[in-house]
């Protein structure tokens, strides 16, 4: 039997909503609205916990009207100063209003709800992935010249009494070298070669893995005594959509039969590639 041989990537994954900067609340005022937008959002989604939802699209677009629906609750919250806007056009929630400052140092101004998870919650089930809510919300900064207030940096909590949801893995979409999308999971070699990229699509999990937890990203198996070692180029994107991947035959060897390639991405289903004689 031909030996397989796993080639990994050096590459790490931060699978949230929102790239902007955050970091956890600590305040008993955060810790408290934190708690009590928690319970509004456990009964506003009701998370079955024995189900495996077909797509994690399914909590997060709900969560989408979470801010409309819910505008006026959230606005009787002790300390809460606003609530942003989602826009359907771009996909966004809006920025504290300007012309709002906050009303005191323990005001809170409320952006969104999202699913998030770790890496190791992607990477660590076969057949799914793990997801949470996550609460992002603004609190005051102070002007140093002035001392007058204003709206800060992001900041984020865990809803804690929520427990993972599970969703299943999603497919990668598989592209020729060209960009256009592959119907099928078979490919012909070129010169010896093929080059095929790999496409997140749609999904919000992310294609590679960029964090700091050091796990297997890219795994691929392959016959080592007719192929070279693939080569992986990832895109441009701080948190890339996609990478290419080039294969080539060793010199001097040739394909006399059908090749399979496996191609394991921790957020994604597992793909099976076909190199055709």
């Amino acid at each position: 039997m031909k030996k397989l041989i796993a080639i990994l990537g050096a590459v790490g994954l931060t699978a949230t909503g929102s790239a902007s900067l955050l970091v956890s609340c600590s305040t008993p005022v955060e810790k408290d609205f934190s708690s009590e937008i928690g319970k509004m959002v456990k009964d506003y989604i009701k998370i079955d916990q024995g189900t495996i939802y077909e797509d994690s699209n399914e909590i997060y677009t709900k969560l989408k009207s979470f801010n409309k629906e819910m505008e006026s609750e959230i606005l009787k919250l002790k300390n809460v100063d606003g609530v942003s806007k989602f826009n359907e056009k771009e996909g966004t929630f809006s920025d504290p209003d300007s012309s709002i400052k906050p009303s005191s140092a323990d005001a809170v101004w409320f952006h969104s709800v999202y699913t998030s998870s770790s890496v190791s919650e992607f990477s660590n089930n076969n057949d799914f992935n793990k997801w949470t809510i996550t609460i992002q919300y603004r609190t005051p900064a102070t002007n140093k010249t002035t001392g007058e207030l204003y709206w800060g940096k992001y900041n984020k909590t865990y809803i804690n009494d929520i427990e993972f949801f599970k969703a299943k893995k999603p497919n990668a979409i598989l592209k020729n070298s060209d960009g256009t999308e592959q119907s099928k999971n078979s490919f012909t070699l070129v010169d010896n070669q093929v080059k095929i990229r790999v496409d997140k699509g749609d999904n919000r999990e992310n294609i590679i893995l960029n964090g700091n937890e050091k796990i297997t990203d890219i795994n691929i198996s392959l016959d080592t005594q007719l192929f070279e070692e693939p080569e992986i180029k990832l895109g441009n994107d701080k948190f890339p959509t996609y990478f290419d991947l080039t294969l080539k035959l060793k010199q001097g060897q040739t394909l006399s039969v059908d090749q399979k390639i496996f191609i394991k991405l921790p957020a994604f289903q597992d793909i099976e590639l076909i190199i055709e004689a």
